[in-house]
């Protein structure tokens, strides 16, 4: 499911749990030379971490109905730096309508 784009192949999640009943999923990401927000530093770069929210948040959404959703508003509030970890990140949708879906999502 989540190799059919090279680019969300290439994020490398797993699926560790997908719960439609609480219409939540849940994902781990390691972390990569690649992601790092400078050689060496172990430190989340923040466009890889704002596109695997993208891309989790829309795959809770299609848990529930079956398709995607076009991203129509994106937010994020970096609290702190992931520094020299993997992630967990876990979406909660909200919200799933036939155009417009709200999902939360934690890292």
């Amino acid at each position: 499911m989540l190799d059919h784009s090279p680019f969300i192949a290439f994020l490398g999640l797993k699926v560790t749990e997908a719960d439609a009943k609480n219409e939540q999923v849940t994902m781990t990401c390691a972390m990569r030379p690649e992601f790092e927000r400078g050689a060496g530093t172990g430190q989340w770069h923040g466009g890889p971490l704002a596109a695997i929210i993208d891309t989790v948040g829309d795959y809770a959404l299609i848990m529930l109905l079956r398709r995607g959703l076009p991203t129509i508003n994106f937010r994020v509030d970096y609290l702190r730096p992931a520094i020299k970890t993997g992630l967990v990140i876990t979406a909660k949708v909200r919200r799933a309508g036939k155009s417009v879906g709200v999902v939360d999502v934690d890292v």
